[in-house]
């Protein structure tokens, strides 16, 4: 038990330090990561999905969206096996994998996956949570970008607007910055 532990808690170290700018390192950091925790915790552990999301994301950092994508395909797999469909830690698997998506031009898969996360988390975690506004605003930007501005609005109007209700000093920074953008995107239109 003893390797076990001292393995789990280098684990926790090099997560603490990271490598700060260091794109490659921190790529092979993570890759040892989630080796060790596939290893010593098995590959559906949530620490160990949590390394399989860290990994993503770097190697989405690094322009790898292939391989960002298969592993985000994986983890949210895994995810809504284990956790279901409305776990939180599902719906942000399935943001992040809708960011790939983004990123990659998929704009229609990214919509598609985008809206259902929006759905789901106005269900479960309310309308005005901070994760609830985040998914309002990815699906408000992919709309605009898939030149649907009349759909961007209403998701605007409906998910968004009540932000500018709101004193900035009660709201995630996430929701901070969209307020910022609606409240921007509300003057454009005047």
């Amino acid at each position: 038990m003893s390797r076990v532990f001292r393995e789990l808690s280098v684990i926790a170290l090099r997560e603490v330090t990271d490598t700060q700018g260091d794109l490659a390192g921190a790529r092979k950091l993570k890759e040892e990561t989630l080796n060790i925790r596939r290893r010593v915790l098995g590959p559906v552990h949530p620490q160990t999905l949590t390394s399989m999301s860290n990994l993503a994301i770097a190697l989405s950092e690094q322009g790898d969206l292939a391989g960002a994508r298969k592993l985000q395909e994986e983890t949210l797999a895994i995810q809504r096996r284990m956790l279901g469909p409305e776990h939180p830690d599902t719906l942000t698997s399935m943001n992040n994998l809708a960011q790939t998506l983004c990123a990659k031009g998929d704009w229609a898969g990214a919509r598609k996956l985008e809206e259902e996360t929006l759905a789901l988390r106005r269900r479960v975690l309310g309308p005005e949570h901070p994760d609830t506004s985040v998914s309002a605003w990815w699906v408000c930007l992919t709309l605009q970008a898939l030149g649907e501005h009349a759909a961007a609005r209403t998701v605007l109007e409906r998910d968004l607007l009540w932000l500018l209700d709101r004193d900035p000093a009660t709201l995630g920074a996430n929701q901070r910055k969209a307020r910022e953008y609606v409240a921007e995107a509300v003057k454009k239109s005047e």
